[in-house]
């Protein structure tokens, strides 16, 4: 049996690398839910340990378990984001096909070619807007609205459907996309933190370092030494993009830890998150309360929509 601290270094060090895995990251959360129920302490843990929503976690699920995306693994495998993987598992059959059909030789499927795929013959849409529903998007990137809350609004959604024949909800991918987005914000993070560690690595080489020694106190037309077995610091991180535990070991440093840097790099994001979260409005509002000035600078608010048409 495979502990839920092993499965979050498996994530977490997918998330590390330059080019995501979402393939694997899906796998990996599959695999943890079929051991320990994705509604278990266990796996919860994962999720929290990772910053995963259980909403983004379910949808990777559904990427690891899609038998279309295994059987055409070489054509999707240029696809580096989950959110075009997850729609793709969405497409019916015949829309797959096409989707198939579409991609050439070497091609990357992207979004838009998942959409054309999805897209039928256009017809009058009967259905109007009658209400939307607007997310404070500081509330979104600031963690207020998260997963639970997002499942809570999905689950009423859901019901009014049941209640009223005539409806259809609409939704859009905002939510999904700040999940991105926040894996993104602490990849930024986790590289700014691996890039200041290596430089206090560089100094601290230098400091120890005879020939820097030497080199600092009569510098003139005197070469610079290497920086270890780097020809200079351009080089050194050059190499460390390539492979940092090599060029932090090369430098006899031991301040590359994964662990410590993604905590850091988490810490660095809640930081964020808290300024956003800052910003929000916690107030709850009243229906129809909106003014005509509000609804006419709606463009302009930082919200999300989910829209109620009958």
């Amino acid at each position: 049996m495979i502990a839920p601290t092993e499965f979050s270094y498996i994530i977490k060090t997918e998330l590390e690398n330059s080019t995501i895995s979402w393939k694997k990251i899906a796998q990996a959360f599959c695999d943890a839910g079929d051991q320990f129920g994705t509604d278990s302490d266990a796996f919860k843990s994962i999720l929290k340990d990772t910053r995963f929503s259980l909403a983004t976690a379910t949808k990777l699920v559904k990427i690891a378990q899609s038998d279309r995306l295994k059987r055409h693994a070489d054509v999707f495998s240029k696809v580096h984001a989950w959110t075009v993987l997850y729609a793709i598992t969405t497409l019916t059959d015949e829309q797959f096909d096409r989707l198939l059909a579409s991609v050439s030789d070497g091609a990357v499927v992207t979004s838009s070619m998942v959409t054309k795929a999805k897209a039928e013959k256009k017809q009058l849409d009967p259905y109007k807007t009658i209400f939307n529903i607007r997310i404070d998007e500081n509330a979104l990137r600031g963690d207020l609205f998260d997963g639970e809350d997002y499942a809570t609004l999905h689950s009423l959604i859901e019901e009014i459907e049941k209640l009223i024949p005539y409806i259809r909800i609409d939704a859009i991918d905002r939510f999904e996309n700040n999940a991105v987005w926040e894996m993104n914000c602490i990849q930024k993070h986790y590289d700014k933190i691996t890039k200041r560690k290596f430089n206090e690595a560089i100094a601290s080489y230098k400091k120890h370092s005879p020939e820097w020694s030497t080199y600092a106190s009569n510098s003139k037309n005197r070469t610079k030494p290497r920086i270890a077995n780097f020809d200079d610091a351009a080089d050194a991180h050059a190499a460390m993009l390539e492979n940092p535990t090599a060029a932090f070991a090369a430098l006899g440093s031991d301040l590359y830890d994964m662990s410590v840097i993604w905590t850091e790099a988490c810490q660095a994001f809640a930081k964020q998150t808290a300024e956003y979260a800052a910003k929000a409005n916690t107030e709850f509002r009243i229906a129809n309360a909106v003014t005509p000035a509000e609804t006419s600078s709606a463009a302009e608010s930082p919200s999300t929509s989910v829209k109620l048409a009958a």
